[in-house]
């Protein structure tokens, strides 16, 4: 899986996103960070350092029923592994949130084999403006 076609970068009202497919995190069906998504979080946690900004960790999930997990719960113990990682060093952890949608919020259509590969995603966003209308 490349790079090119696992990641994007999205403007969001808040900020940027980073969406990363689930290939690029994870084993089918699993929470547990692979060896690939931990070289690609360091470069990302790297950023984090330097920028005094709040972070939302978001996981996301396809519609199709599998595995031994619904896909609500998936989402969320995807996002906490992406939260752990970075709060395993000097990042304060007030900066956090996540958000866990299971299918909830695609980005592509659920009927086909790339629509779903792309809606199984963890996004983290980099809140570098406060949503108009938002939180106080």
């Amino acid at each position: 899986s490349t790079l090119e076609a696992n990641l994007e970068i999205l403007a969001r009202p808040e900020g940027i996103a980073l969406v990363m497919t689930d290939e690029l995190l994870f084993s089918p069906g699993s929470s547990e960070l692979s060896e690939s998504a931990r070289v690609l979080l360091e470069q990302i946690y790297s950023v984090l350092l330097y920028l005094d900004i709040n972070v939302n960790i978001a996981g996301h999930t396809d519609t199709t029923v599998g595995f031994e997990q619904d896909n609500l719960e998936l989402s969320s113990e995807r996002a906490i592994a992406v939260l752990a990682f970075f709060l395993q060093n000097e990042i304060r952890q007030e900066r956090f949130s996540i958000s866990s949608y299971g299918g909830y919020w695609p980005i592509a259509d659920n009927g086909t084999e790339d629509g779903r590969r792309r809606n199984r995603r963890v996004e983290i966003l980099l809140k570098t403006h406060e949503f108009i209308g938002g939180y106080p």
